[in-house]
């Protein structure tokens, strides 16, 4: 999908969209979660969507997500992940979203290894924070350029 196709599904479906993809990024889907908060910095800078709002359905997206592959790895791990013998660290948990590899395979990894739920939701939720915030203002900042590409789309 490229960022044409996601802005004007945006614009159509908003934070509703921004909700949807976001989670199913977390949850381990390969879709392009960075992009769409990209992009919705984007619109909110150009008044479509409200910052914080987009900021606080992100990060409860993503946390949701990640719970859900949580979990997977708490109650459905199996032998692979047993055979695994990985335990991510708080580090991990926290930073690990912003590689593609261990946003999808620290949640189950946290959840096999036992970590208590509250500890694991308090540092992802800190990582969903960071994440979610650094994509969404870095398109904010770029906003801007929004008026060119909404033309370009024929959305202006």
């Amino acid at each position: 999908m490229n960022a044409e196709t996601i802005i004007a599904l945006i614009a159509m479906y908003g934070y509703m969209l921004l909700f949807t993809a976001i989670l199913l990024d977390a949850a381990g889907l390969p879709l392009a979660g960075e992009a769409v908060l990209v992009l919705t910095g984007m619109l909110s800078r150009g008044g479509g969507l409200d910052l914080p709002l987009v900021i606080a359905v992100g990060v409860a997206a993503a946390v949701l997500g990640h719970s859900v592959g949580y979990g997977l790895g708490r109650f459905a791990a199996g032998r692979l992940l047993r055979r695994a013998r990985l335990a991510p660290g708080s580090l991990a948990i926290v930073f690990g979203r912003f590689l593609v590899g261990a946003r999808v395979a620290i949640p189950p990894l946290s959840g096999h290894a036992r970590t208590p739920y509250p500890r694991f939701v308090a540092l992802d939720g800190l990582g969903a924070v960071l994440w979610v915030g650094a994509l969404v203002l870095a398109g904010y900042a770029g906003g801007p350029g929004l008026s060119s590409l909404r033309a370009l789309l024929g959305l202006a």
